[in-house]
């Protein structure tokens, strides 16, 4: 594989680590009034319990990474190819890739890096150097 092939596939990889920390869409008719109301617990009320939880965010790289392929790598190539590259850069395992596609998963790895060569190849200078860049 060359330089470029294996950094596309990095590129690709933090992009779909980026989307899993990407905040969830509000529905639009969701009710909102919680949004609004701030809520504050005393220590000494009965059942107090203070506990936070960790809220992972995205960083600018896997931001950057996931802008970049979403908006100019994948449109390069077709559907199939596309839909195999996202899924793997979600980190879906090769068997159920290969149930996915209704193929063995050693079919879909050929797949996944034909797709990676076939974009590798329809890159042009300003995307080869967006690339590089990150």
């Amino acid at each position: 594989m060359k330089l470029r092939c294996v950094k596309i596939m990095d590129i690709l990889d933090e992009a779909g680590l980026a989307e899993r920390f990407m905040p969830k869409p509000k529905i639009p008719k969701a009710a909102s009034m919680f949004d609004i109301l701030k809520f504050t617990y005393d220590p000494k009320d009965f059942g107090y319990w203070n506990s936070k939880k960790l809220k992972l965010r995205a960083n600018n790289k896997q931001i950057a990474c996931w802008d970049l392929t979403i908006i100019e790598l994948l449109p390069l190539v077709e559907l199939e190819e596309r839909q195999i590259l996202w899924a793997r850069s979600k980190r879906y395992s090769w068997v159920a890739l290969g149930k996915m596609f209704g193929c063995h998963r050693i079919t879909i790895k050929k797949k996944y890096v034909a797709a990676v060569f076939n974009l590798e190849s329809k890159l042009d200078k300003s995307l080869i150097d967006k690339i590089d860049k990150i």
